[in-house]
């Protein structure tokens, strides 16, 4: 196997957000016809996707770490995905 432990950490990082996003998406397309007061839709998968494209470079740079500090790269990506999605769904504070 080529690329080692570190590599295929770094992949299953990357894919594991795509499958996030993807359901996302699709999720909001099933309710396209339904009121989005302050197109909340749109702004969510744009967030989404912008955590997306962190995880896959962050998931890319890990890919050139050693063996021994990629899976903890690949952790650190997702944890700073599982952030970042977080912070997605998250309420905005209302106007003073």
């Amino acid at each position: 196997m080529t690329g080692g432990a570190g590599s295929c950490a770094a992949r299953c990082a990357a894919f594991a957000s795509v499958l996030i996003v993807v359901g996302v998406v699709l999720g909001a397309a099933d309710g396209a016809g339904q009121a989005d007061p302050g197109n909340f839709r749109s702004s969510l998968v744009d967030c989404m996707m912008e955590c997306a494209a962190e995880v896959v470079s962050c998931a890319s740079a890990c890919a050139g770490k050693p063996r021994g500090e990629a899976p903890t790269c690949a952790a650190d990506c997702v944890h700073g995905d599982i952030s970042c999605l977080a912070g997605c769904g998250a309420p905005t504070p209302p106007a003073a």
